[in-house]
Parts: structure tokens; C-alpha cells; sequence
């Protein structure tokens, strides 16, 4: 008898281990593929963005609208460092708050084509990286030993060109994320019920015009929307997003945005100058209403209508 239940034993238990290794077969197969492309862009993202150089870069940037570059772009130089630093802010946001969700995309994304994308341009932002390091690191030094002369001067100039070459991948790597993550996530949903979509998605945009205006001239509505707009987003952020649930003008601004068959306010947020575009619309007084209850759901409430 005990050697019968040893039997049933060993073949119970040799059935546990073949189920066990179609069970890994079936994963390696049909699974394996699509997490390790998933984690390998995300993996390689951390690792450069916890990294010293990068460390070393953002003690060198200082804050927003403070710090030494700063204060040396408003006294001794031409070079726009304050807006290429407000599109980097911009997109670091963005990135923060998109980018864990990357590790719970890796069953159900497919495409792989955006994250070869952000895996080509990690390695060119590490690649850039290193050369604005160099450019900081020659300003640092000659302008705590000369002042703000004119060799110096070009020195900052040259150090805010590279920050710009930095930026325009930084910008692409955002973008590549947002779109991966929330292509997928919100895949035959409507996205814009979200506030944090919402508000991501014109954020986004703006980041984008911001960007494309860098190699040319960032004009005062341009940059001045952009600071409300992050702000307002960073306050948000810090509650989690969760004012459409606790402020009625927040869910008006979802509901709003999210009636995409009623309104399309793309061209709104691609605006080079909120208020200019708000008020060319007094003829279409329904849709400047919309307006104002998106402009309110973007901390651009003080920006239009004056």
C-alpha cells in the first residue's frame, strides 16, 4: 500500500513539474519578448537619469528662474538659457510622472517601434550629456576666475547651445513615453477622463512648441504660458491629480475636454500665444466659454481674457 501512494506521489508530483515547464515555455514564448523590451528602456532611462553626470548637470542648472546661470543669462548674457531650462522642467515632469508606468505595459504593448525610439535616444542624451557637462564645466571654471568678460560670455553661449541639443532629445524621449504609455493604457479609452491625461496631453503639446521655437526666438506669451502651465501641472502632480474629484472646476475642465465631438481645442493648446488665440474666437462665444473652462483646467486662468 505505502508503495502505491509513493507511486501516485512521484507521478503527481512529475505531472506538477511538466505543467511547471510548459508554464515557462508558454511565458518565454509569448511573453518574455515584449517585458524585456519594456524594462530594457525603462532600466536604461533610470540608469541615466540617477546617474552622477546627471546629478552633476541639475546642481549646474539651478531652479527655476534662480541660480547662478540663471542670474548670469539676465545680466551678462543674450544666450536663452531660462527658456531651454523651462522646457527641461516641462519635460522632466512629464517623464516623472509617466515613466513607472512603463513596468505595467509589458503584457499588453506591442509596439515596439517607440521603445527602440527612446532606447536610441537614451544613448544619444548620454552621448550629449557628456558634452554639456564639459561646456558647464568650462564656464563654471573661467567665470569663478575671469567674471563675466566676453570670453566668458561665449563660453555660456556655447554651454547653453549644447543644453539646447540636450533638450531637443530629452524632448523626444518625453514624448516617446507619454505616447507608449498612454497608447497603450488608454487603448479604446477615452483618455481625456483622466485629469491627468488631460492635462498631460496639452502640457505635452506645449512643451513641443516651446521646443520648436529654442533654435529661434521664444517669444514672452510663449515662455510666460509655458512657466503657468508647469506650475499649475507641478501643484497637481503633487496631489496626485486628484482635484477633478474634490474641485468642481476641475471636473468641468474633464468633462469639457473629454467631450472630443464637441470641441477641438488642439489648436488651442499648439498656440504659440494663449491669450491671442482666445480672443480671436469672440465671434464663436460658446467656444470661448470652453476655452476659458480648459484655460482655468491649465493654470492659465490669469493669461487670457486681459
Amino acid at each position: 500500500m505505502a508503495g502505491k501512494t509513493g507511486v501516485i506521489i512521484a507521478r503527481v508530483a512529475v505531472c506538477v513539474i511538466v505543467l511547471a515547464l510548459i508554464g515557462v515555455a508558454i511565458y518565454f514564448i509569448f511573453f518574455f519578448g515584449k517585458t524585456g523590451a519594456s524594462n530594457e528602456a525603462y532600466e536604461n532611462l533610470n540608469r541615466v537619469l540617477t546617474s552622477a553626470d546627471q546629478k552633476e548637470f541639475e546642481g549646474n542648472i539651478g531652479s527655476l528662474e534662480d541660480g547662478a546661470y540663471y542670474e548670469f543669462a539676465q545680466t551678462s548674457s543674450n544666450a536663452d538659457f531660462e527658456s531651454v531650462y523651462l522646457n527641461y522642467s516641462m519635460d522632466s515632469l512629464i517623464l516623472s510622472s509617466y515613466k513607472d508606468m512603463m513596468v505595467y505595459l509589458n503584457l499588453n504593448a506591442t509596439d515596439t517601434s517607440r521603445l527602440n525610439s527612446i532606447n536610441g535616444n537614451i544613448a544619444e542624451y548620454e552621448r550629449l550629456l557628456g558634452i554639456l557637462l564639459q561646456s558647464q564645466r568650462m564656464f563654471n571654471d573661467t567665470y569663478e576666475e575671469f567674471g563675466a568678460t566676453s570670453a566668458v560670455n561665449e563660453n555660456f553661449t556655447t554651454m547653453v547651445r549644447d543644453f539646447v541639443n540636450l533638450e531637443n532629445t530629452f524632448r523626444k524621449i518625453t514624448n516617446d513615453v507619454f505616447r507608449y504609455v498612454t497608447d497603450n493604457y488608454y487603448h479604446n479609452v477615452n483618455g481625456f477622463l483622466s485629469q491627468k491625461y488631460a492635462q498631460t496631453y496639452a502640457l505635452n503639446v506645449q512643451s513641443s512648441v516651446l521646443n520648436g521655437k529654442l533654435a529661434t526666438q521664444v517669444n514672452t506669451p510663449l515662455y510666460e504660458d509655458s512657466k503657468a502651465m508647469m506650475v499649475f501641472y507641478a501643484t497637481c502632480s503633487n496631489s496626485n491629480f486628484t482635484e477633478q474629484s474634490t474641485q468642481s472646476s476641475m471636473a468641468d475642465f474633464v468633462e469639457t475636454v473629454a467631450n472630443v465631438n464637441l470641441y477641438d481645442f488642439n489648436d488651442f493648446y499648439s498656440a504659440e500665444n494663449k491669450n491671442e488665440y482666445y480672443t480671436a474666437q469672440s465671434g464663436n462665444e460658446s467656444f470661448q466659454q470652453a476655452l476659458a473652462i480648459v484655460a482655468n483646467g491649465l493654470g492659465l486662468t490669469q493669461r487670457i481674457g486681459g
